[in-house]
């Protein structure tokens, strides 16, 4: 890859796009410009979506749900109109009910391990709702991005420094990072870690 990055033609530009820029190996790095692209805010989002709308000349689609679209798509542009794609042609009453289970993917379990890790439960309970969930490597990171977008919710209506307050964001902490190479083990790990804590 290195050849083909220092012996591209003139006319040639070469976009490499990540998550995780210290994956990419020292020597390829050192020879391209870095740009960091930052998330953008529910405001953004609801605009791109209402200018989606505009061009397509959709009317009336309900505010309420485009911003139960921006909550869930968390800054992510993409992510924000694929979840439009898939609920613009539903009904009203449909509509909100799926945006919400996008909002923790398809696995039902999301809620449970969040209402569970906050009420400090064990880590028996904590391993037989994670048996009940989907692990495949496919739903890990909604898993992950489900309960980060959980505990963010708990600490937005937080008052104070509840004790609730600090496990969501000691949760936060263990979830924070993607597991791309650690698959399952990485999801089992950070709620180990919560459950623990520095024990």
């Amino acid at each position: 890859m290195l050849k083909v990055l220092e012996d591209a033609p003139a006319h040639a530009y070469f976009i490499l796009c990540t998550t995780d820029p210290q994956k990419i190996i020292p020597t390829v790095r050192n020879r391209c410009m870095q740009f960091e692209v930052q998330s953008l805010n529910d405001k953004e989002l609801i605009g791109l979506m209402a200018d989606v709308l505009g061009r397509l000349d959709i009317q009336g689609f309900p505010q309420d749900a485009l911003r139960e679209i921006a909550v869930v798509a968390d800054g992510c542009p993409r992510q924000a109109l694929m979840i439009l794609d898939k609920v613009v042609d539903m009904e009203d009453s449909e509509m909100m009910s799926a945006i919400e289970q996008m909002r923790y993917g398809a696995d039902k379990g999301v809620p449970d391990l969040c209402r569970a890790l906050l009420a400090g439960k064990k880590w028996p309970e904590i391993v037989k709702i994670l048996k009940q969930m989907d692990l495949s490597n496919n739903a890990l990171e909604g898993v992950r991005l489900g309960v980060m977008g959980y505990m963010a919710n708990v600490l937005l209506g937080a008052k104070g420094m509840s004790p609730e307050a600090v496990t969501a964001a000691l949760v936060i902490d263990y979830f924070e990072k993607p597991w791309y190479n650690m698959g399952r083990a990485g999801l089992v790990k950070a709620c180990f870690g919560a459950v623990v804590g520095d024990k």
